[in-house]
Order: C-alpha cells, then structure tokens, then sequence
C-alpha cells in the first residue's frame, strides 16, 4: 500500500533513504544531469552514467541513486522520508544546532513523551495542532491485523441511519428512544405471533394501521440504536471506548471516544458523530491509516518544495487520489475564492470602473451572515472573507448571489 502512495508523489521528486548513510566508496549507476523536466524523468532511459560516492545520496523510483548536488542540477526535490523528520522551522541548521522545541516535536510526532514512554490517548494525536505524525506511526498502524480484523467483522450498514449528530447531550433523547423501541418490540412480537408470520418485517404490510405506524416507529428506533452500537463498536476497536459501554446509549465515555477517533483521522474534534465521522466510521480502517500517509506525505513535500499555501491556488482544494483529505471545515469555500476573485478583478479595473466607496450617508447592507454550532452553543460567524483591496482603506463583501456582480458593496475598513 505503501508502495502504491509513492507514485502521485514521486513523478517530480526524489525519495531520500533519510536513514543510514551510504558507506564511503559505495557507487552505482544514475542518470547524468538533464535540462528536461522531472515529470519526463520518470519514462526517460538512462542516456549516460555517473559514479555516486556521496555518502548521502538519495534514491530515485527507478532504484539508482543520485547526489544532492547532481539533483539540484536536474531540478529534482529531495523527499526526506526519515521518522525524524521535521518542518524545517525545527530542522538542524548547518551549524548542527537546532531548535529546543525539535525534540518535543518528534516526541509528539510519535505519539511518545520525551522520554520514549507511549503517551495517554488524551494526550496524543497532535496531528490536528500542527504536528505531522512520522511514517512510524502509518507503519504501526497498518501491520495491526488484530485491529483490522476487528473493524471488519463490524456491520457498518446502520451507522447510515443516524440521522443527526449524536453526543452527550442528546443522552435522554436516546434513553427514551430505547424504552420506546423495546416496549414496541414486545407489542410488535405479539402482533407477529397472534398473525403467525415469519418476522417483524411481515407487519409493514398488514391491513392494520395502528401496527404498521408502530412498526415504522420501532423500525426508526431500531436502526438508530443499531447505528450507535455499530459506530460504539468502531470505537472499541480502536481501543479508545470499553466494550461494555457499546450499547447504544451516548454517555461521556461515548463523546470522549469519538473526540479520539476525529483526532486520529484529522476530523474536526467536536465530539459529535456528525456526517464527516460517521462516513469517516464506516470507511474501512485500512483506508483511514493510507489516508494519514498521504496527509503525511503531502506536508513533507510542501515542505521540501518550500510551496506556501494561502488560499488562492487555482480550484480549490484537490482530491488526492480520489481522497478529499482534509475535514469540510478546512477547505475554502468556493463562495469565497469567488468573491475574492472578483475583488482581485476590481482592483486590477480602471479607476473609473471600480465600485464608489462612499465615505458618509448610510452604512451599506452587512455581509450575509450564517449561523455556525459549536461546542457550547450556536455562535454567529460571518461568512465574507478578507480580499484583496481596492485602495488600503477598504474591503470588498459580496452578497449570497456571486452571480451578480453589480450587486456588490464595499465597506470601509475598521482598522
């Protein structure tokens, strides 16, 4: 699986070995220095030989070897896949010192405190704070066949009939829910007895509508408490929920362990089983941990390419491999690149033909505002997003419709 990631990566860069150094006098063939670019690296045959005696030579997908001096000469990028790897804010300067944070970084990267010790699950999974996880932790993840067998013999199936997102405060609700659901099920049972049919499915169709409505009731129930016990049992599996509490009730212990499994799989940490986690929940759990090595990966390689990422990359963010990787809430609305565009529009047009910024008379109309949940309670957050200005003082704010750019307003800066 590992082997299958590298490709997307690789056809413009290099992978560093990033551990043991070659030994001195160690030589093998490579590709001479081109002009051609790296992407037709990869299909090109080698022309020419050289000699590689560097002791820190990286290796190329074909299997050779190159110098970093002769891959800068190709234009090619260095992907350090060590374990010990950090941004190059923590790196080791050329001096050999580095940053006092870089030890606590790697620690955290994995999943260790400072002393090597494996840290508590409340006190792990930094990834969502900044801190990349090392490949050591993909590797761990993926040779757990215990814990993937366990996933696999789940059910996933009625985590689909959750029809909101459960956490500790819907706990009476879901306590009612199942006192309903078992006494409808004895009702329901004796109604199937006295009718002498097969199963409860039978009373969807009998003649009776007072049997059919309670057993489209407990059917609902039904598939809400099987989706809580399936999600539960996910949980368990991961080791972050015990089993006796996979029962379909939703305690503390429950919101807990969803907040561990989010952190793990870079989901928002809201506690809550909302849609992103439970599709996230349902996935299979080979699939989570390959998802966390191109997380992994991609860091690595905007790091190595020295790429800074703003908001303003054509289209948005991209599927990786098919793979949206990165939680809704972290994506960039496409209503905001829109309006962002437009105002870069604007500001490059003819002073004659940009939006008069009136400095008296009424206040224009306020961006359109949303209401966005969180933890505590429901916040107002306001969905326009800073642009590029017109002059210094001023900022544009587009309405719902970004069709209709005659429609705009702009409002004076507040400082």
């Amino acid at each position: 699986m590992l082997e299958e990631m590298r490709w997307p990566y690789l056809f413009l860069s290099l992978v560093a070995c990033g551990t043991q150094p070659h030994p001195k006098g160690f030589t093998t063939s490579a590709s001479a220095p081109t002009s051609r670019a790296s992407a037709e690296l990869r299909f090109a045959t080698t022309e020419s030989t050289t000699q590689v005696t560097c002791p820190d030579a990286a290796a190329m997908v074909d299997g050779t070897l190159v110098c970093p001096a002769e891959a800068r000469a190709q234009a090619l990028t260095i992907l350090e896949l060590a374990d010990a790897w950090t941004p190059r804010l923590f790196a080791p300067q050329p001096d050999g010192s580095a940053p006092v944070f870089r030890a606590t970084y790697l620690a955290l990267a994995a999943d260790k405190d400072l002393e090597g010790k494996p840290l508590d699950h409340s006190q792990e999974l930094a990834e969502l704070y900044g801190v990349v996880p090392s490949l050591a932790i993909v590797r761990q993840r993926l040779a757990e066949d215990a814990r993937h067998a366990c996933h696999a013999a789940i059910d996933s199936t009625p985590i689909a009939l959750l029809d909101k997102p459960y956490a500790q405060d819907h706990k009476d609700v879901v306590k009612v829910m199942g006192f309903r659901r078992v006494a409808l099920e004895k009702q329901l049972e004796a109604a199937r007895a006295r009718r002498k049919l097969p199963d409860l499915a039978a009373l969807a169709t009998v003649a009776d509508k007072v049997i059919t409505a309670k057993y489209a009731a407990w059917k609902t129930a039904d598939g809400i408490h099987r989706g809580l016990v399936a999600a539960q049992r996910h949980l368990v599996c991961e080791g972050y929920l015990a089993e006796t509490d996979a029962d379909g009730s939703v305690t503390w212990r429950t919101s807990n362990a969803v907040e561990l499994f989010q952190r793990r799989n870079f989901l928002m940490p809201n506690e809550r089983l909302d849609a992103e986690t439970r599709a996230a929940l349902a996935l299979d759990s080979r699939e989570l941990d390959f998802r966390l090595a191109l997380r992994i990966l991609r860091e690595r390689v905007v790091d190595a390419t020295g790429l800074i990422e703003d908001g303003t990359a054509s289209g948005g963010p991209q599927p990786i491999l098919g793979r949206m990787i990165d939680p809704a809430p972290m994506r960039r609305p496409a209503v905001a690149r829109s309006r962002c565009r437009t105002a870069r529009r604007i500001s490059s047009a003819p002073p004659s033909r940009r939006p008069r910024v009136s400095s008296g008379g009424p206040a224009p109309p306020r961006c359109a505002r949303s209401s966005t949940a969180t933890r505590r309670g429901s916040a107002s957050r306001s969905r326009c997003r800073r642009c590029p200005p017109i002059t210094p003082s001023t900022w544009i704010c587009q309405p719902r419709s970004i069709a209709a750019t005659s429609g705009m307003t702009t409002r004076r800066s507040r400082g």
